[in-house]
């Protein structure tokens, strides 16, 4: 589902010509991988225990600044 929110994003700033999104979806999709190579995003998709909400809550403490 945050994939495909970061996909929707891009796609909105090609459509909509905001480049904001584009940056917006950059950025999720940076806190995804960093979050994937600190091994703090485990989600049951692949085997792990997170579920969405604290896949979420991994990606938006990584975005504030909070997860080292």
């Amino acid at each position: 589902a945050i994939l495909s929110a970061a996909l929707m994003l891009d796609y909105l700033a090609e459509k909509l010509d905001q480049p904001a999104y584009w940056d917006a979806a950059m950025i999720l999709d940076a806190a995804i991988e960093a979050c994937f190579a600190l091994n703090r995003l485990r989600p049951m998709e692949f085997g792990g225990d997170m579920g969405t909400k604290a896949v979420t809550l991994a990606l938006s403490s990584l975005m504030d600044g909070k997860l080292k």
